[in-house]
């Protein structure tokens, strides 16, 4: 092979990944031109956590009495999500069919699936599980959730 040649790959390959940097960065930038502010009306606090396939996100907002609510936003319009009887609800999740999951307080931490209207309270079906997260949904229905687990010790005595 020619030496020639040989000197001028690496530089062939320098030149690619700038290419492949500035391309990256520009597109980056062309992203973030999409932003929007997000803000609860008359809410002291507002976070998003899910957006879907068809830009509809889910979060919480604090109103001001300090209590906490979820919050669907779709076009532009926000929806508050409150579990029945639940001191504070937020929704972490959202799937393209708009069934969204998140986690309530009452006497514990539970997940909960709001679809078609209705709460469904979901608990993992271990004893000695403390509290229950719902984060994720996909469109089949699946939902990805944490729970902490309660570890049960017998102290000796002596």
């Amino acid at each position: 092979m020619d030496s020639k040649v040989t000197r001028g790959l690496p530089l062939l390959a320098l030149f690619t990944v700038f290419v492949a940097v500035v391309l990256a960065s520009q597109a980056a930038r062309a992203q973030t031109q999409n932003a929007i502010a997000v803000s609860f009306p008359g809410a002291t606090q507002t976070e998003l956590f899910g957006i879907n396939n068809k830009s509809v996100m889910v979060g919480l907002y604090v109103d001001a009495q300090n209590n906490t609510h979820g919050l669907l936003l779709q076009n532009g319009a926000y929806t508050s999500l409150d579990y029945p009887g639940a001191m504070a609800t937020e929704a972490h999740g959202i799937n393209d069919n708009g069934d969204v999951v998140g986690v309530y307080i009452s006497d514990n931490y539970h997940g909960f699936l709001f679809s078609q209207g209705q709460y469904t309270t979901i608990d993992v079906p271990f004893s000695n599980a403390s509290y229950t997260w719902a984060h994720g949904i996909n469109s089949a229905g699946q939902i990805v959730a944490a729970m902490r687990i309660r570890l049960e010790r017998t102290m000796g005595s002596f």
